[in-house]
């Protein structure tokens, strides 16, 4: 039996209204910050090493996710969180106003020319954001062209981690795209249950309980950076 259509991720219209739904909902997408921070730690100066307070760090499509604070809490204090949904980045510059080394702002990452020069950041975390692309209708071409920005944005010796359902066969095209010569290795993090975008934009039926695996792709920029 073929799965149900998902929901269109891939449509900023349907983001507001599910946002809207709830303001103060907080959603982490695949697997929480917490389980993911081991796999930056592995990439990133010790705690006491004066660079991690210098990185800046960058969270594309970050949605109401904690990532952003709980990487602030993890001693990277210049984080920087775009979304294109209005109705969430309100949501959390209210919610964060306390922190301010936290920044918000609408975003859309297909093309951040206006808004952002590059390269600017040590360390880019996209934690769903090319899945959700890809379910647009024009998904394949904005996919690869976020993935373009990222590379654009990223400082030399950056790091872009892109955190996904899919298996290497199934993103690694778009990451290896051309022009881009950064270095890829994957992990792999096994997270109890299944994500809500896994059930729904899985080709194959997704179980229903158990682990589940993702992955964690780090693509790291020539020169001399992170680390």
């Amino acid at each position: 039996m073929p799965l149900p259509a998902p929901p269109p991720y891939g449509t900023p219209s349907y983001w507001d209204v599910r946002y809207a739904a709830d303001p103060e909902a907080s959603f982490d997408w695949y697997c929480t910050a917490d389980e993911l921070i081991p796999v930056l730690e592995t990439i990133l100066p010790a705690k006491d090493d004066f660079r991690r307070d210098e990185f800046e760090v960058f969270v594309p499509g970050c949605g109401n996710s904690t990532l952003p604070a709980r990487l602030h809490a993890a001693g990277m204090r210049n984080v920087s969180a775009v979304d294109q949904s209005p109705v969430v980045i309100a949501a959390m510059q209210e919610r964060y106003a306390s922190i301010p080394e936290l920044d918000f702002s609408i975003v859309d990452c297909v093309d951040m020319r206006e808004q952002l020069e590059g390269p600017c950041f040590d360390l880019i975390v996209d934690k769903a954001l090319l899945d959700s692309l890809l379910c647009a209708e024009d998904g394949a071409s904005k996919a690869s062209a976020a993935v373009q920005e990222m590379y654009r944005l990223l400082n030399p010796g950056g790091v872009y981690v892109v955190v996904s359902f899919a298996e290497p066969e199934r993103r690694q095209a778009f990451l290896l795209g051309e022009g881009l010569d950064w270095e890829v290795s994957i992990h792999e993090l096994a997270v109890a249950g299944v994500s809500e975008h896994a059930k729904a934009a899985e080709e194959e039926t997704a179980p229903a309980a158990g682990t589940r695996t993702y992955f964690a792709y780090l693509c790291r920029k020539p020169g001399v950076g992170l680390g």
